[in-house]
């Protein structure tokens, strides 16, 4: 019998910098905690040690708003106490006290665990539920968002105020309402991919999963990983670094989710593959895999869209042009058509080709029901349900790749440093089914670059879904037919602006007149700023003028393990190109 165990929402108010340089430490100085499922149970401390005297003979399982920031202090406080760390394991752990921990080889970390006699608490993140900022999950509850707070050099002892208290308090609060209703809807999984997951099984049966998707070898997963590849991202090279005007956005709705259902005709491989020759000729209801040795050269008038991959003298993110060297590529049937559409190619070496039996519409059933869900829950105002009708849809596919390849990172303190560490362990796991995986995100690419190409000259950029381009009037008869607010697998318009500005994949800058008298938060509402990595604070600075690659912008905060926790650093971005072309 599973025992039952009370969840908390935490947080905790940590030093800055300045007292960091002055001190060589940090630490917390504030914490509150709210229990989910009974609000009025609340406490609050100034010190880390009080945070967990609160915890101790308890079983809890505490939620954070970023894990990898506050679970370096629980980290730091938990080994510098003289508790042993080792890898998360669900059998055969030991009696003794001690941490366990999910952290993978990125350093994003899932869960901390601490047993110690009665005591047993995980941590876990909510931003593996909510993949954004904790003022967007307010949004989303309508709950009143946060209130920022003046950083500086803290005293040590000095007295935390009511408003530094209502500050953490409101965070803990609105934690709370969100984990309160993943509690309610049974999304107890650590990620909300894997909790896209569960209910798909539940939703569809395990007999009918075994079937549709079974797992697959470690070798044949191996074989059969080089064909998925991610979305199409592609900026037209005559309108790179230039202003241009009225560029008109259009984004797909629900791409992914649209390919699964099988909107436009699209086949989803099932069961597993068998092996055939290059002349085998497909049935309807077959789809493929290719793989080939061959070299390369752009057709007039087509976009490229296949990338280098661990080739020398290239960057994996560079789109091929031409290329003489043979190379060896994998290709699934919707990749195989757009290759020969777009590229001259001659096939050097053929190495094999594994054929699948397919169906259309293999996740109409699920994608209709959370469809339904969404349009409820728009009609009746509840943010919650909404964004867990998206998150199931726009979550599941991407879960069948997971790579059974994985790194995770143990903690150990380190006495010398005074600080904690991290050493890599590697380990295989059990492969899903790929294929699924790889079919939706070809069908997702020959569609974009097929769409892309329509509009010639009038093309400028495209991302997975999204689609850029100029003189729509043009092309309005095109639109006036593949366009719908809400129809899955149609386009609906994002936005028209008037100024624009493009100076590389995954960074543009949009923008409607601003009045000489708007208020900084008028200015964000008529500017749109995609840049990854850079933050918000940072964006206040950008314009067109200094938005390039190479410029250096204030309003970053780089982070890093140190005596204590986590330190947030005031630093600069830098943008960086990350492209080359080849002719």
């Amino acid at each position: 019998m599973r025992e039952y165990r009370l969840a908390w929402g935490a947080d905790f108010e940590t030093t800055v910098e300045i007292q960091y340089l002055a001190e060589g430490r940090v630490y917390v100085w504030a914490w509150a905690v709210q229990c989910v499922q009974d609000p009025d149970t609340k406490a609050r401390g100034e010190t880390i040690e009080s945070f967990f005297e609160f915890f101790k003979n308890k079983k809890a399982d505490i939620y954070f708003h970023n894990l990898k920031f506050d679970g370096m202090f629980i980290l730091d406080y938990l080994l510098r106490s003289g508790y042993p760390a080792m890898e998360f394991t669900f059998k055969d752990k030991p009696k003794e006290p001690h941490v366990e921990t999910m952290i993978d080889g990125h350093g994003a970390v899932y869960r901390i665990d601490l047993y110690d006699g009665k005591t047993h608490l995980a941590f876990y993140d909510s931003m593996k539920k909510y993949r954004m900022p904790l003022e967007s999950v307010a949004s989303i509850f309508r709950i009143p968002g946060k209130t920022p707070l003046k950083l500086g050099y803290r005293f040590i002892g000095r007295e935390v105020t009511d408003e530094e208290w209502e500050r953490v308090e409101n965070d803990v609060r609105i934690l709370c309402e969100a984990m309160r209703f993943q509690k309610e809807q049974g999304l107890n999984r650590i990620t909300v991919a894997s909790d896209a997951k569960d209910a798909y099984v539940e939703m569809t049966g395990k007999e009918v999963i075994a079937r549709r998707h079974p797992r697959l070898s470690y070798e044949l997963d191996e074989a059969l990983r080089p064909a998925y590849k991610g979305g199409y991202v592609y900026l037209n090279e005559p309108y790179r670094g230039k202003v241009i005007h009225d560029v008109w956005v259009f984004d797909e709705n629900s791409k992914y989710p649209a390919i699964m259902k099988g909107v436009h005709g699209e086949l989803l491989p099932r069961g597993m593959p068998r092996w055939v020759d290059q002349d085998y000729v497909l049935e309807e209801n077959e789809v493929d895999i290719w793989d080939v040795t061959l070299d390369l050269h752009l057709k007039k008038n087509k976009l490229p869209w296949i990338h280098y991959n661990n080739h020398p003298g290239h960057l994996n993110v560079e789109y091929i042009i031409e290329e003489e060297d043979p190379m060896r590529m994998m290709f699934a049937t919707p990749d195989w058509e757009l290759l020969h559409e777009c590229y001259e190619c001659d096939v050097i070496g053929f190495n094999g080709r594994w054929v699948f039996w397919a169906e259309k519409g293999q996740f109409d059933s699920y994608v209709n029901y959370w469809m339904g869900v969404k349009e409820r829950a728009s009609l009746e105002g509840n943010g919650g349900r909404r964004q867990q009708a998206k998150d199931m849809m726009n979550n599941l596919s991407g879960r069948f790749a997971l790579n059974p390849n994985r790194e995770s990172k143990v903690p150990y303190f380190d006495k010398e440093a005074d600080m904690v560490k991290f050493q890599t362990v590697k380990k295989i796991v059990a492969p899903w089914y790929v294929p699924t995986s790889i079919f939706i995100t070809s069908y997702g690419r020959n569609r974009i670059v097929h769409d892309a190409m329509r509009f010639g000259d009038d093309f400028v950029y495209a991302d997975t879904d999204s689609l850029h381009i100029l003189n729509y009037e043009k092309h309005k008869h095109w639109f006036e037919k593949e366009c719908h607010p809400t129809h899955l697998g149609y386009y609906g318009l994002e936005d028209k602006w008037e100024d624009a500005k493009y100076i590389r994949a995954k960074a543009y800058m949009h923008q409607h007149p601003i009045p000489p008298e708007a208020t900084p938060e008028q200015i964000r509402k008529l500017r749109e700023i995609k840049c990854g990595g850079l933050p918000d604070k940072a964006k206040e600075h950008v314009n067109f003028d200094n938005f390039h690659v190479g410029s250096e912008l204030e309003g970053k905060l780089a982070g890093r393990v140190v005596p204590g926790g986590y330190l947030l650093r005031d630093t600069t971005f830098k943008i960086q190109g990350g492209e080359r072309w080849t002719f």
